[in-house]
């Protein structure tokens, strides 16, 4: 999500809740890591993160690098996931990376 005033507002998402609700199988995924109250604010008509994608993309790396997983799934969007392939990814594209260590 973004807040490009050119979108006419922020791309807002859902509380975890909410998603819950919707799909009903996260209540099994591991969501430890997920801290709405710490880095997510409501904006009344849903949640967003005070900085704009791009600006948390390096911290996104860093997490996704210290991972112990040795194969990880990220589905996101490319403003978010283009800078860390280091290549524009399409609509609907099915990529692999591979980080150094």
């Amino acid at each position: 999500e973004t807040a490009k005033l050119e979108l006419g507002s922020a791309q807002l998402g859902r509380s975890l809740p909410e998603l819950t609700a919707d799909f009903p199988f996260l209540s099994e995924w591991d969501c430890s890591m997920l801290q709405p109250e710490r880095n997510w604010k409501s904006g009344g008509a849903g949640w967003m993160h005070p900085l704009v994608a791009e600006e948390r993309v390096s911290h996104f790396k860093t997490w996704l690098h210290w991972l112990k997983e040795e194969k990880v799934v990220v589905v996101g969007h490319s403003g978010v996931l283009d800078p860390i392939c280091g290549k524009k990814i399409g609509n609907c594209e099915l990529t692999q990376h591979q980080f150094s260590h």
